[in-house]
């Protein structure tokens, strides 16, 4: 199952794991384990809107060198 769950701060940036050698955004495959790291992670930061959102798809579009001209 592919874990489409990521807990977002009040900024808008991924909770990041905060391993020392494997730091990186946390994913999660069930809503209700990123339920509970939101929760854990808004006990840390009173005050602060903590989201849970759902990856549903990922779109990677290429990006072309940009065109120039003489004027």
């Amino acid at each position: 199952m592919a874990k489409n769950y990521y807990v977002l701060d009040g900024e808008g940036n991924t909770v990041w794991q905060g391993k020392e050698k494997d730091d990186g955004p946390q994913s999660f495959a069930t809503f209700a384990a990123a339920e509970k790291r939101a929760k854990a992670y808004a006990d840390r930061e009173p005050g602060t809107e903590v989201r849970v959102v759902k990856v549903e798809a990922v779109v990677i579009a290429a990006v072309l060198p940009p065109k120039t001209r003489r004027i």
